[in-house]
């Protein structure tokens, strides 16, 4: 009868940190269905033994097998249980804690879509928008109280089919929630860019402003942004800054808001003049209108916003 294989054969294993050798001439074997224990001292070289079983050390003498293969080839058949274990916390009533608080997350990105979709669409098509959802819910709702096989045949199939008549009908009102922009009058959708676009003392973007403001020598600072830009969202905590704000008031600076929430053609022409496909972008025209304008960074901070009208201004008088 031939003689059987081993399991795990290791002749003559050295390995050394560095200069610190950590096991010399290790030699043993272990067969199928035996049971082997290894132990010693910390610092004795057992978690490098097993690091080198597992392929992920190479002996720098000696050689390995484990199931009849180099320790990496043979590394997806084995079971390793690191020490690392020991610091993830364990199960408890804290997951349901963590699973409460991170629907509190999906429940806010929910909300900030449902502001981006206002911005894109009316409040009309929110209101349809919110419609859909409920009853999605309810239809969701149905399903999971008296879907389950806890119930008679009976009432599952009246849940099912009450629910997907429910989800179906949801689906179809959301879809009717988007309303056509070439639906709208055309003055009601230019007072609704207007708005959209001035906040405050902001102006709404125009290339023909823009030239106007040049030709007259007054400086620019332009805001290409959008509602679903997150960045560009955080970025407004440095653009509305006081030492910011009260700078852009006493050099007579002019802000202009390009809002490309519903990708307009116009800010689209002026994004890609800057070689840009998207936002954010920020762009400072100073008064000399020779000079070519500056681009900040995408992530801006008070500091960069005034070191960039400085700069600006180290060669251009008031």
């Amino acid at each position: 009868m031939p003689k059987q294989q081993p399991v795990i054969s290791v002749e003559n294993v050295s390995f050394a940190y560095d200069d610190t050798p950590t096991l010399q001439d290790v030699t043993f074997s272990v067969a199928a269905g035996e049971l082997v224990g290894i132990i010693g001292p910390n610092g004795g070289g057992k978690t490098t033994l097993f690091r080198l079983l597992l392929g992920f050390l190479k002996p720098d003498k000696g050689r390995i097998r484990v199931l009849g293969a180099t320790p990496k080839k043979a590394r997806g058949r084995l079971a390793y249980v690191p020490q690392t274990l020991r610091f993830l916390p364990k199960p408890g009533n804290w997951m349901i804690a963590f699973k409460q608080f991170m629907g509190f997350l999906m429940l806010a990105t929910v909300l900030w879509l449902l502001w981006v979709f206002t911005a894109q669409t009316s409040s009309q098509a929110l209101f349809v928008l919110l419609g859909a959802l409920l009853t999605l819910s309810i239809g969701c709702w149905v399903y999971g109280s008296w879907g389950t096989p806890a119930h008679s045949r009976i009432i599952r199939s009246f849940a099912t089919v009450s629910s997907v008549a429910l989800i179906a009908l949801g689906v179809l009102t959301a879809m009717t929630a988007v309303e056509p922009e070439e639906k709208i009058a055309p003055s009601i959708l230019a007072l609704r860019v207007s708005k959209s676009s001035s906040e405050g003392d902001w102006e709404p973007f125009s290339a023909r402003r823009l030239q106007e403001l040049r030709s007259k020598g007054t400086p620019v600072f332009i805001d290409f942004t959008a509602k679903w830009c997150l960045i560009c969202q955080a970025n407004k905590i440095a653009l509305s800054a006081d030492a910011v704000q009260q700078a852009f008031k006493d050099l007579g600076i002019v802000k202009m808001r390009a809002d490309w929430t519903k990708r307009d053609d116009q800010i689209t022409e002026a994004l890609t003049r800057f070689g840009r496909n998207s936002v954010p972008l920020y762009i400072f025209y100073g008064p000399d209108s020779q000079k070519a304008p500056i681009i900040l960074p995408q992530n801006l901070s008070e500091s960069n916003i005034l070191e960039s009208i400085q700069k600006l201004y180290q060669s251009d008088p008031e």
